[in-house]
């Protein structure tokens, strides 16, 4: 059985660390960074550029999650992750679009859009950076705020007919690059 274990990433207390742990990794689950394996001869995160590291990494692990995968972070990892640039707010909010149609039960459904994961997926560190990708997708049409959830710490948003065919747009040109 899971036990809960601060996330090695986040520090996040309602992190598990999962039964297939072993002496040479962790396996864990965080709401924020998702599902990876954490080496135990990882250095630790630096603190110079901290939060900037594990924004990115959260989100690098998430992106592998939503492609099936469950990565293992070892100090090339982290390095390598550290490095990257940020992508564009238009790039983020597409990202964050992308994993609102993944993660949706159905065409209908309303998606609880202040969620830890989409926060991760959409390189925010905090919830204002994620609201304000929220208001991008609003904005351009993609996303339609339902009233009915809505308030200081809830946004309910359904995504729109534009909604679908950006992510389509988005799929197709993911495609061309596998």
């Amino acid at each position: 059985m899971a036990e809960n274990h601060p996330c090695v990433i986040c520090g996040d207390e309602q992190a598990e660390k999962l039964d297939d742990s072993t002496l040479a990794s962790i396996h864990q689950r965080c709401p924020l960074c998702g599902e990876f394996w954490w080496g135990s001869s990882t250095p630790p995160i630096q603190q110079e550029n901290r939060q900037e590291t594990q924004v990115k990494l959260s989100a690098w692990i998430r992106e592998q999650n939503r492609l099936s995968e469950i990565p293992e972070i070892d100090g090339y990892q982290i390095k390598r992750i550290a490095t990257m640039p940020f992508p564009s707010p238009l790039e983020r909010a597409d990202r964050l679009l992308i994993h609102l149609v993944y993660h949706q039960g159905s065409l209908d459904a309303v998606i609880i859009c202040r969620n830890r994961k989409f926060r991760a997926i959409s390189y925010s560190k905090n919830l204002g950076e994620l609201d304000y990708l929220v208001k991008c997708l609003v904005d351009q049409g993609f996303l339609f705020v339902d009233q009915d959830f809505l308030s200081e710490d809830l946004i309910g948003c359904k995504i729109t007919p534009q909604g679908y065919k950006r992510y389509e747009e988005l799929n197709a040109r993911e495609a061309g690059f596998l």
